[in-house]
């Protein structure tokens, strides 16, 4: 792809990876859990996952619902997460996205995703089919937002 920025290419990593069956997943969370030391980690691979989402976000404010693209990378930040929880290279805190409730509408967030819950929804789908929220995806919200 021809002039690709670097956001675009992680969208389209996000997007193959998304796509992969579970054993595909889990073996690049391992290759990220055990072929990095932390310092690697967080400079190589979180680093740009958070970056590209932040670029992604950055030109709304309000936002009702996030694009397939920047769902896919914040999925793709939830296999890094889990590489994360296998080795400890960094703090949880460095996957919080402080700047998130300046960019997206988070109480529609949550009733979308409240609304999935009480409907019985999430037991009966899995959930790359349904809306994304980022209440699903808790790790990238600061305590503060959580409260």
């Amino acid at each position: 792809r021809g002039g690709a920025t670097e956001v675009e290419l992680v969208v389209d990593i996000a997007h193959i990876v998304h796509r992969l069956p579970k054993a595909g997943q889990d073996f690049i969370v391992r290759q990220w859990a055990q072929s990095y030391p932390s310092d690697l980690f967080a400079a190589r691979i979180l680093r740009n996952v958070k970056s590209a989402i932040e670029k992604r976000l950055a030109p709304y404010k309000g936002l009702k619902q996030v694009d397939s693209g920047t769902a896919d990378i914040v999925r793709l930040l939830g296999l890094v997460k889990r590489a994360n929880d296998e080795a400890s290279h960094v703090s949880i805190s460095r996957f919080y996205i402080e700047d998130l409730p300046d960019h997206v509408d988070l109480g529609q967030d949550f009733s979308r995703w409240q609304q999935s819950v009480l409907s019985g929804e999430r037991l009966l789908r899995p959930s790359q089919v349904l809306p994304f929220t980022f209440c699903d995806h808790s790790f990238v919200l600061t305590p503060i937002i959580k409260s």
